[in-house]
């Protein structure tokens, strides 16, 4: 009476193998995007670090030694905290950058670093508090809080003598 049709179905051979290139495709393609995405954050973030460091006034400087002696800029310590790991440990600076001083900050660079037994510095790294929090200026009687950051410290932390912040530079607002 009625004749089923059965369609005629594609070999189950071709229907895998289809589904294998579009997935390698997919692979292929999301591995290329993240990759592109990784390498640009690293060079957005190298670019950053030299933005930030322009301009900026270090020890040595008349201007930077003058506002640091008529301490014009106060780093007060809130707590150091470390978080262990189980490949490495992270430390955590809280301070907070106080403006003192007559003249508005552009830019702060602080240097957190780990000392260890023999007063030698194990690792360190500068922090620029007011890019971090998209800040562009620390105007005089003003304060923020800074919490920079090590990361990755494989050195045990019985090993580690003192977890220390200074103001490494500071960038002045031109008038």
């Amino acid at each position: 009476m009625f004749e089923l049709e059965t369609p005629t179905a594609i070999p189950e051979t071709n229907s895998r193998r289809t589904l294998f290139l579009i997935l390698a495709a997919t692979f292929v393609v999301v591995s290329a995007v993240v990759g592109l995405v990784m390498w640009w954050e690293k060079q957005s973030r190298e670019t950053a670090a030299v933005k930030m460091s322009e301009g900026m006034l270090r020890a040595g400087n008349p201007e930077y030694d003058a506002y640091l002696q008529r301490e014009g800029i106060k780093l007060v310590t809130l707590d150091r905290l470390v978080v262990n790991g189980e490949a490495s440990d992270r430390y955590e600076y809280i301070c907070r950058i106080e403006n003192r001083g007559d003249r508005p900050l552009t830019g702060i660079e602080l240097r957190v670093y780990l000392v260890d037994m023999e007063e030698k510095i194990i690792v360190e790294k500068l922090a620029y508090p007011l890019a971090a929090q998209n800040l562009k200026q620390l105007a005089p009687g003003q304060s923020i809080t800074a919490r920079p950051t090590l990361t990755g410290v494989k050195t045990p932390e019985s090993d580690v003598r003192d977890f220390l912040c200074v103001v490494n530079g500071l960038r002045f607002a031109r008038p």
